[in-house]
């Protein structure tokens, strides 16, 4: 959680806003996320320190575009709230929950944010900054906000772990030890019953051909089993269901969604190639900015990075 104060050229701004990791291409956060970045300059040899980065060159913040922040969700969450608590209780001006390259948030290990409390540069909200009624009073919407995301999590990972099926699905993952006598028996009963194949008529006089084929036909159904990575589109998340039609989608149509606690991630497009997935992205930018690609393998959603890595060895078989 990282604690700042903002600034403007314009001293009429004013306002609260939590921003997470992410790209926006706009030029509007890309000038905060440079200017926000460029006193790292301040210190030593800071290239070397910074692996290269230039705060100052379009060029550097590339690099998050093809980033995909695992607990991107998480910090949307824990962002949401923060805004909620400075809006509501606070009745600060909400200027929302923002993407912008930030270095400092960019290789942490968990949900991070950093929390924009006010702008400095207006002369209301400078008073309250710095008063410690004012310090006081954001610390504890900072710490109602955290608590809050800490009970949703602890709960949601409770329920997990006391559900029947987990419980009889981790039970049934523990192998038994059966005798040698019937172990063979036991593996060729375990198949039968879970995996699918086509059925064959076997006859008395089956020849060698005949039975090449059929081993064909079984190989190919297995590879027909394999489950694929397959990549999507996702534009916004939020945390109420959305009617189709809804203003949201801008006329987007076909959209599908995922319920992860109680953020329901919205997403468009299907593709097994990355590089369609990416065309796909540049063309829903225009209208969805924060809009980024997601990858899934089967119903559980994977880092894009596995999902291509297992494309590749796939395709080098």
């Amino acid at each position: 959680i990282c604690i700042h104060t903002n600034s403007a050229d314009n001293k009429k701004v004013a306002g609260a806003e939590t921003f997470t990791l992410g790209l926006d291409k706009r030029e509007s956060n890309l000038d905060v996320a440079m200017r926000e970045n460029s006193v790292m300059m301040l210190e030593d040899d800071y290239r070397t320190k910074y692996q290269g980065f230039d705060p100052n060159s379009v060029e550097s913040y590339i690099m998050f575009e093809f980033m995909q922040d695992r607990y991107i969700d998480k910090s949307l969450q824990f962002a949401s709230l923060v805004q909620q608590q400075f809006s509501g209780k606070l009745q600060r001006a909400d200027r929302g929950v923002r993407q912008a390259a930030f270095w400092v948030l960019h290789k942490s290990a968990c949900p991070s944010v950093l929390i924009e409390m006010g702008f400095i540069s207006n002369r209301e909200e400078e008073k309250f900054l710095v008063s410690s009624k004012g310090q006081d009073a954001i610390a504890q919407a900072v710490y109602v906000a955290f608590s809050s995301y800490k009970t949703a999590l602890e709960r949601k990972e409770t329920r997990l772990l006391s559900s029947p099926e987990v419980e009889q699905n981790t039970a049934s993952s523990v192998p038994s030890v059966p005798q040698k006598k019937d172990n063979r028996k036991q593996n060729i009963s375990s198949e039968e019953e879970t995996k699918p194949v086509k059925e064959v008529t076997a006859l008395e006089n089956t020849t060698a051909n005949t039975l090449s084929e059929a081993k064909n036909n079984n190989k190919q159904t297995d590879e027909e089993t394999v489950v694929k990575p397959i990549f999507r589109v996702q534009i916004f998340s939020v945390t109420v269901p959305l009617k189709q039609g809804d203003g949201s989608f801008k006329g987007l149509k076909g959209c599908t969604y995922t319920k992860d606690g109680r953020f329901y991630k919205y997403m468009y497009g299907e593709e097994t190639g990355y590089d369609a997935i990416v065309k796909l992205k540049k063309q829903l930018s225009q209208k969805f900015p924060d809009c980024f690609v997601v990858a899934f393998l089967g119903d559980k959603q994977i880092l894009v990075r596995d999902a291509v890595k297992m494309i590749n060895e796939t395709n080098t078989k």
